[in-house]
């Protein structure tokens, strides 16, 4: 290396200077392990987003008004889905009655 150059820490690089394993200690130990209520309400709040967008889609398919190929794509995915789920439910219907 060139005089007065410096190495940086990089996931890439060599781990094997003590530099580089004492900030890698020193990262695992501070991190922290969201409880098993915070980790409820991120996947509740990521399933409502999830559905909203789902359901926008829909609504838009039936209006006609998507333009990429892509969400068209989808669009038939998720309305396959909810026609297999839409038959099951009416079939758990009869098998009940």
């Amino acid at each position: 290396m060139a005089q007065g150059w410096k190495t940086a820490f990089t996931i890439n690089g060599d781990s094997t200077t003590k530099t580089n394993l004492t900030h890698m200690n020193k990262t695992i130990r501070s991190m922290k392990t969201p409880s098993l209520e915070q980790l409820q309400r991120e996947f509740d709040a990521a399933y409502e987003k999830q559905n909203a967008e789902d359901v926008s889609i829909l609504a838009a398919f039936e209006n006609k008004q998507l333009k990429s190929k892509n969400l068209i794509k989808k669009a038939i995915k998720l309305q396959k889905i909810k026609e297999k789920a839409e038959q099951k439910k009416a079939e758990t219907a009869t098998a009940e009655s």
